[in-house]
């Protein structure tokens, strides 16, 4: 409960940081589930109706308040998480990039390899020399 109450706290400043708006922490607390299912469940494909669902909210709903309290569309957010979470395990672990790129929800990893590329500006394997 305290490392959740520590995190609704820091995504309401960077609320405040991105928009300019204030959030409120209702607001962030019914994220929680779809934001718990982000960070948890890398590898099973969710759907903006899907997580929309999960905090019991509609997907127009859903999308608005994701971006007012992250400053993010829900897929990106999403994405951005993927990919920070394959760059610390690429530096971090022993596994392949195949495996990696299982692990964050990708079943191919040339795919993986093109977008991870396309996102940081490297390879995973430059990643992993550093």
């Amino acid at each position: 409960l305290q490392c959740c109450l520590h995190f609704c706290t820091m995504l309401n400043n960077i609320c405040r940081d991105n928009s300019g708006a204030s959030t409120s922490d209702s607001d962030i607390m019914r994220l929680m589930p779809a934001l718990n299912a982000m960070e948890r469940q890398m590898q099973t494909p969710h759907t903006i109706e899907d997580y929309a669902k999960m905090c019991s909210m509609s997907s127009c709903h859903f999308m608005h308040v994701f971006k007012k309290c992250t400053g993010f569309t829900a897929m990106q957010y999403k994405n951005r998480l993927t990919m920070e979470r394959a760059k610390y395990l690429l530096t971090h672990s022993s596994m392949s990039v195949g495996e990696i790129a299982l692990a964050v929800g990708f079943e191919d990893s040339a795919y993986f390899s093109k977008k991870f590329r396309s996102y940081f500006g490297f390879s995973p394997g430059k990643c992993r020399k550093a």
